[in-house]
């Protein structure tokens, strides 16, 4: 499963907003509302090719209960 569909599919089961955050060094990490760490990994764990499509400079999404 890709990092941002993990995002998504906790947002959903937690029913709340989840946050998927990709840092400039391609690390990432997705968090709860309340800001605790869901999930996360350093650039160093492999994650190096990481990249987040979007239409603008955005390096983070934010996905409410219905996905």
């Amino acid at each position: 499963m890709d990092q941002a569909a993990l995002a998504r599919a906790e947002a959903v089961r937690r029913n709340s907003a989840v946050l998927f955050k990709l840092n400039t060094d391609s690390s990432w990490t997705i968090t709860n509302i309340a800001g605790n760490t869901v999930q996360s990994h350093d650039a160093a764990d492999g994650s190096s090719s990481v990249t987040l499509d979007t239409n603008a400079d955005a390096t983070s999404v934010t996905f409410n209960g219905l996905g």
